[in-house]
């Protein structure tokens, strides 16, 4: 059981509060708008888990870790699900996106699960090992 709550298995509706910021840059994407948060519980049935919030919601801030524009470089479409378990706030990443962006001499895509990760383990006794984060390529 502790292995499917450690999940995001599935994503849930996302709502957000604000109007969504457009970019009109291609590989450019606001980091508040593309984030989903929600809980995750023991389902009904044993091994599943459930959402607690029928919508996941969208941080208000972003900044301490994508950088005063709370941008997202290098990714066509980026979706990220971020779940914690209930009962004891076990993170669980799920990034998906439509593509990479080449790197142009030094620039290139951000590290997204890795700036996140690297965040969630900061004096949060988050275990690397443990941390489940689940990378996709959405098909455009």
């Amino acid at each position: 059981m502790e292995e499917a709550l450690s999940e995001c298995e599935h994503q849930p509706k996302s709502i957000s509060i604000r109007s969504p910021r457009l970019t009109t840059r291609p590989g450019l994407a606001n980091a508040n708008d593309t984030i989903s948060i929600n809980l995750v519980r023991a389902g009904k049935e044993p091994g599943k888990s459930e959402f607690v919030f029928e919508e996941g919601f969208n941080p208000t801030f972003t900044y301490t870790i994508f950088g005063e524009e709370e941008t997202i470089f290098g990714y066509r479409n980026p979706n990220l699900h971020q779940c914690f378990r209930a009962h004891d706030l076990q993170p669980s990443l799920e990034f998906k996106h439509g593509g990479v962006f080449q790197p142009i001499g030094e620039t290139k895509a951000m590290d997204v699960p890795e700036l996140l990760k690297d965040f969630l383990d900061e004096g949060r006794g988050v275990d690397q090992a443990t941390l489940a984060i689940s990378l996709h390529r959405l098909t455009v």
